[in-house]
């Protein structure tokens, strides 16, 4: 970003699996439990690193507040640069 002239600007590409608001807690931790397994085997790391990606596991809840303040972030810098949708 720096060469771009954006010195100090971080940028980072982050994917979950998110589900309806409603969905049941039961079904949610047994997601979340099943995608950890898979992003621990080496063959998905190993992939994953192919692409020039790390795996970071986390919570639903840890993931739920990223997202929010992913979202606050994205919010603050839109209003401050008067950004407006016309």
């Amino acid at each position: 970003m720096a060469e771009s002239g954006l010195a100090g600007q971080e940028s980072e590409l982050v994917i979950g699996l998110v589900a309806p608001a409603k969905t049941p807690p039961s079904i949610v931790q047994l997601l979340a439990h099943r995608m950890a397994e898979f992003v621990a085997l080496p063959q998905t790391q190993a992939r994953l690193a192919a692409f020039g990606f790390t795996a970071v596991g986390s919570t639903p809840e840890e993931f739920a507040r990223q997202i929010k303040s992913d979202v606050e972030r994205a919010a603050a810098i839109v209003q401050e640069a008067g950004i407006r949708i016309d």
